[in-house]
């Protein structure tokens, strides 16, 4: 939907900072700072064109790279659908500001006791629905430890990162109001779910 940019922003407000991020997120950094570059201001396969993801993610940015990180972690895609037509193609492509935010956080949490690599899987499993990610045991037959003590680590990660996530969900639900980009701040406009 290509939209003028100014206009986007001055209208659009969503029901939720959750929903303004799911619908930002849905583009990769790299397309958007492609786009960006190239000074496009007409992005048809963007939800919410240009100008309004934009403004969330600089949001998303002023707000550090700590807070930014766990926000890219927990909602943005991990991968997103590849339109290559390549034969080797898998369907799908790695997004590279989902891998960065996980690389961030584990070394956040280079406290808890135990090596990088376990600190990563970790990580990633906080941020990977239920269905998806590395079991406990899975994790610590790779770790060469027992289940216990992977389980105990992941939960001391866990805890770190929840607490992040509480205090960037805080600051960006304050951040999204104060631009006006949440639903019961505006008066009239569209509304995005």
């Amino acid at each position: 939907m290509a939209t003028d940019n100014s206009t986007a922003v001055q209208n659009a407000s969503f029901r939720s900072a959750h929903s303004a991020l799911v619908s930002a997120f849905q583009i990769s950094g790299e397309e958007y700072e492609l786009a960006e570059k190239n000074k496009l201001t007409s992005t048809t396969d963007w939800p919410l064109g240009m100008g309004l993801t934009g403004t969330i993610r600089e949001v998303v940015s002023e707000l550090g790279t700590l807070f930014e990180a766990a926000l890219i972690a927990r909602i943005a895609p991990k991968t997103f659908i590849c339109k290559c037509g390549a034969p080797t193609c898998l369907g799908h492509k790695t997004n590279r500001e989902w891998f960065d935010a996980i690389s961030l956080l584990s070394n956040y949490v280079q406290d808890v006791e135990t090596n990088a690599e376990l600190r990563a899987l970790y990580v990633e499993r906080h941020f990977t629905m239920s269905g998806l990610r590395e079991s406990i045991d899975d994790i610590a037959m790779m770790g060469e430890i027992n289940r216990q003590t992977a389980e105990q680590q992941f939960n001391q990660v866990s805890g770190l990162l929840d607490e992040i996530e509480s205090h960037a969900q805080e600051a960006i639900t304050d951040a999204l109001d104060s631009a006006g980009l949440i639903a019961d701040q505006i008066g009239s406009g569209a509304v995005y779910h």
